[in-house]
């Protein structure tokens, strides 16, 4: 089983692909999809648009995982990240995509096994259970593989 991970956002998006197999799992790629910020709002969704349905089209997972938003410290960057979020949504919609949202805290507890771990409690051990070399970089492409880690303990 093929599994894409997303953190969203419009400016930079997360995004980790991992292989769930019998003998456990593997990373396939991670990265981001950064948009300019001299670019208007709507040009910005359509790169993403873009950058997520190539990833689509090159990995061809069988479920996308993707945080759910369901509080914010700051109104400003929640709408943007809502915009993006919208967007993953969207591809995968036209994909026809199994979609699986975690909040913050399912993914920690999957991860780590303790929700309250911080970013490098999590970055530690997604480097752990895909046998990296170091930890993954940007921190938006270790929270994506997080997520699609997540994803592959679920299922």
């Amino acid at each position: 089983m093929t599994i894409l991970g997303i953190d969203p956002g419009t400016a930079t998006t997360g995004f980790g692909v991992i292989e769930k197999k019998t003998s456990g799992i593997k990373c396939v790629t991670y990265g981001c999809v950064i948009t300019p910020k001299t670019q208007k709002a709507g040009q910005r969704l359509l790169l993403l648009e873009k950058g997520i349905l190539q990833i689509l089209a090159s990995h061809k997972p069988d479920i996308l995982a993707i945080e759910r938003l369901f509080f914010f410290k700051n109104l400003k960057s929640a709408l943007p990240v809502s915009e993006a979020r919208g967007v993953v949504l969207l591809c995968a919609a036209k994909k026809k995509l199994p979609i699986v949202e975690f909040a913050p805290l399912q993914a920690k507890m999957a991860i780590t096994g303790y929700g309250r771990a911080d970013k490098k409690q999590m970055q530690a051990m997604v480097q752990k259970l895909l046998n990296l070399p170091s930890i993954p970089k940007p921190d938006d492409a270790a929270d994506a593989l997080a997520l699609a880690i997540a994803c592959a303990v679920r299922a």
